[in-house]
């Protein structure tokens, strides 16, 4: 039985190994499209726990899942997802916040709306962040 914590291990041991195609593999073995955003939602946030070389290395290792395994929409979602569970947090990591999501969109992993959209309908609300 797939459960998030399967996916969570997935993410530990790509972490772990920087072995991407594995990663790659082990998400398509488990077939079920659902847990995409989940994954990338606590991708992000395990990323966002790690220095900043290795923040980097990561999120160029996380580009390469894009579209082969894990649909823009649904990268979307779990960034959308990520940005609703940060909540209070967003208040003292703004900066680190309003960079990871930049980087994404000068990857082309999220599309340039992205911004304007999450910042009008997730962002505003917490008083103090600023991503323009």
């Amino acid at each position: 039985m797939i459960t998030k914590r399967s996916v969570v291990s997935i993410i530990h041991e790509y972490f772990s190994s920087g072995d991407v195609a594995v990663a790659a593999l082990d998400l398509r073995e488990i077939g079920l499209s659902e847990y995409h955003p989940f994954f990338v939602k606590r991708l992000v946030s395990i990323a966002m726990d790690r220095h900043h070389k290795e923040k980097e290395k990561e999120k160029e290792k996380a580009s390469r899942l894009y579209a082969d395994v894990v649909s823009p929409d649904q990268i979307r979602i779990g960034f959308i997802r990520f940005i609703e569970s940060v909540g209070d947090l967003a208040l003292h990591i703004p900066d680190l916040l309003a960079l990871f999501i930049a980087r994404a969109i000068v990857d082309e992993i999220l599309p340039p709306v992205f911004l304007a959209r999450a910042k009008k309908l997730y962002l505003d609300p917490l008083k103090g962040f600023k991503l323009s």
